[in-house]
């Protein structure tokens, strides 16, 4: 089975270099790579302006290079005379295209297994239905939930595990329900990843059926992900919609009129297409039947990066 990890894209500035910024790819932190890069020969450090987690940091590098590739000062160097503005949105722009579901949709299903970790990038009014067996593997799989992406660039992080005790979820009212499992990015604790509004948990065997619907030509592009374990699901959001209240909307609010007539084939499709390759032989986890633990993982359990040693990696550009 495919091995799923994460990297960063990061974008860095440097005092020395005015007018310039460095565009490049780490399997560990950006910090960890912008203090390599402090040689000699540089008499400031350089300063990490931006990144992103993803699921494919050389290939979300790649596109960013591409897209900036006018302003490349040499053609072996992943410096740009770029405004570091621009160079976020750029960056944020090929996220969106390599972790989206355009990249997906024509791809097998994703398996997420213990210790897998998996970054998908969405676009506003997609949709996720959760599909599972609730009462076992004996019985028809039902939809479980619904869920909706409220903006653009929002990010649904998916981590796998095989101790159900390390997952919980807003729904649920679990102990630590209400906490961020990847609050921050940086071993500081000075780099937010994001506005949380979204925590739930996947049970071994549930599906989720990503589908982006094109209310022009009514064409719907699907994605299927299964999990092989027990998955905590986190999605989180750089520009909060705000409810009527004056809250962000969360990923389980789903409006009326995206759930269109359409995604019903797509829906029964999954439905109808046989029992998961992994699947709790007891059914689907009760509330209550499996509490979460009282001290919940630390951040470096989800995210491996964030360790104060961090483990020898791609380090790439």
């Amino acid at each position: 089975m495919t091995r799923h990890s994460v990297g960063f894209v990061y974008v860095l500035s440097n005092a020395s270099m005015p007018g310039l910024v460095k565009v490049g790819c780490t399997s560990r932190l950006a910090e960890d790579r912008a203090k390599e890069l402090q040689t000699t020969g540089v008499p400031t450090q350089f300063l990490v302006e931006f990144r992103i987690l993803t699921s494919h940091p050389e290939s979300v590098e790649k596109h960013t290079h591409e897209s900036l590739d006018a302003e490349r000062v040499s053609p072996n160097r992943e410096f740009f005379t770029t405004p570091v503005e621009e160079a976020i949105q750029t960056v944020r722009e090929a996220a969106l295209l390599v972790d989206g579901i355009d990249a997906r949709a024509t791809g097998p299903t994703t398996y997420v297994g213990p210790r897998d970790r998996v970054v998908l990038s969405l676009r506003a009014g997609e949709l996720f239905f959760v599909i599972g067996h609730p009462n076992g593997p004996l019985y028809p799989p039902q939809v479980l939930d619904i869920w909706q992406a409220q903006s653009d660039g929002d990010a649904l992080e998916l981590y796998g595990t095989d101790n159900p005790e390390h997952v919980s979820s807003f729904s649920a009212a679990d102990s630590f329900g209400h906490v961020d499992p990847v609050p921050y990015i940086d071993r500081q604790a000075t780099s937010l990843n994001g506005t949380i509004i979204g925590k739930e948990s996947l049970d071994i065997g549930d599906r989720i059926l990503w589908i982006h619907h094109d209310a022009q030509s009514g064409v719907c592009a699907t994605s299927l992900i299964e999990s092989s374990c027990h998955c905590q699901v986190v999605n989180r959001t750089w520009n909060p919609r705000v409810d009527i209240s004056g809250f962000p909307r969360i990923l389980n609010l789903v409006d009326e009129d995206v759930l269109v007539p359409s995604l019903i084939p797509e829906v029964r499709k999954v439905l109808a297409s046989g029992p998961p390759r992994t699947v709790s032989a007891t059914g689907r986890r009760l509330r209550g039947e499996t509490p979460s633990s009282e001290d919940p993982p630390h951040s470096e359990y989800w995210l491996p990066a964030l360790s104060p040693k961090p483990k020898r990696g791609k380090t790439t550009s």
